[in-house]
């Protein structure tokens, strides 16, 4: 029983020793502070420091559950508008032709300049006329005997010295010989091409020494100033086209786009209804009507084609909004307006249309806010910011 008794006071005085060992390996070093009493305050941390403990993080700031859109808007508002309809059409000249000779021969000289502007009656292309110049002569010697002997012959009938038939075959003689220089000064007249109008020479053809006909062409003549403009109507505006109205086209680089914001001053032009064909091409179901233009400088050139804003009737009041805040779709048109700093979609019936806006029939009232840019973002319900408001700067 002795030996029983050490050996236990042994092992509790062993266990101890053993426990702080296997503690120390592991790094478990902070063992007196975790078995000090309670009561035992920590160690305060020095000046300027922090404890986790002390001060912890702040919370995340919390998103936005919906960023609002910003989106340009127009009011809408009443004005004035003129119903129209765009049509295409071709600029032509107001007088143009080809030259060419009335008689054959060779060409003995060639005023004209290619590109170069001519007046009425300039001298454009000269034919030899040296044979014809010839028969000129001989026919003006024969004129001018002939009158002598019809004076003569007046004289002696005066006294009774020859019979009428005499002195009306006298006179009948110089008469004839007239109509034959008459005839020959017009041959010789055809010899000359010269200017009918004020125009711009085109490319000549032939050269000086050519040997030309009357199917050979010369050149071209054109008048560019004024111009006219041809456009096929459709037959269900015809009762209201009118003559005097005025007529807005654009040709050039922007005639080819339908938005009249890519339209440049240089590319917009006005003209006047001058005629209108009064028949209708049973084949197009299309009235022709013609108008003129001012072309200062000849810009406008002749074939060239034209995108043309036609008046229909008497200007008229309406809702006006950009024709770019409309969609058509399977119902309809629709656009998007403000209400409450949130997008709601409105189904609108649509009436007068022009280039750039539309009248609004119903679905919409004035002052109402109509989104014209970033409506391809929106959604029903969608918040959004309006950054502007064109409707001062629309119209």
């Amino acid at each position: 029983m002795q030996k029983i008794a050490q050996i236990l006071s042994r092992a509790v005085l062993v266990a101890p020793l053993a426990l702080l060992m296997i503690l120390s390996a592991t790094g478990c070093t902070d063992v007196r502070a975790k078995t000090e009493p309670t009561g035992v305050a920590a160690p305060r941390p020095a000046a300027g420091e922090q404890t986790a403990a002390a001060d912890p993080p702040p919370a995340p700031a919390s998103k936005p559950a919906d960023d609002a859109i910003a989106v340009t808007v127009y009011t809408a508002h009443v004005a004035s508008i003129q119903p129209s309809v765009t049509l295409n059409g071709e600029l032509r000249a107001d007088e143009s032709l080809t030259l060419q000779t009335e008689i054959a021969g060779r060409i003995a000289a060639l005023p004209l300049r290619e590109g170069q502007p001519v007046r009425a009656g300039d001298l454009l292309v000269k034919l030899d006329d040296t044979i014809l110049q010839a028969e000129r002569e001989r026919v003006v010697a024969r004129r001018d005997l002939a009158a002598v002997r019809a004076d003569r012959a007046a004289e002696l009938f005066a006294r009774s010295t020859i019979s009428a038939d005499q002195n009306d075959e006298a006179a009948a003689d110089l008469a004839a010989l007239e109509a034959e220089f008459a005839l020959i000064e017009a041959r010789i007249a055809q010899t000359e091409i010269r200017a009918p109008f004020d125009g711009v020479i085109g490319l000549r053809a032939v050269s000086p020494g050519s040997y030309v006909t009357p199917t050979t062409p010369i050149a071209s003549l054109v008048q560019l100033d004024p111009i006219e403009l041809d456009i096929d109507v459709p037959e269900r505006h015809v009762d209201q086209l009118r003559r005097g109205a005025r007529v807005d086209f654009r040709s050039g680089p922007s005639a080819e786009t339908v938005d009249a914001g890519d339209a440049t001053d240089e590319d917009a032009h006005v003209g006047t209804i001058t005629a209108i064909e009064p028949r209708i091409d049973p084949e197009t179901r299309t009235v022709r009507v013609r108008a003129e233009a001012r072309n200062p400088g000849g810009r406008l050139l002749p074939g060239a084609f034209a995108r043309i804003e036609l008046p229909l009737g008497e200007a008229r009041d309406a809702l006006l909004v950009p024709a770019i805040a409309l969609q058509t779709g399977l119902e309809g048109a629709t656009l998007f307006v403000v209400e409450d700093g949130q997008a709601a979609l409105r189904r609108v019936r649509t009436g007068i249309r022009t280039r750039a806006r539309v009248a609004i029939v119903d679905g919409l009232a004035a002052g109402e806010q109509v989104v014209i840019e970033g409506r391809q973002r929106l959604r029903p319900g969608a918040a959004v910011v309006v950054t502007e408001d064109r409707a001062a700067s629309a119209d």
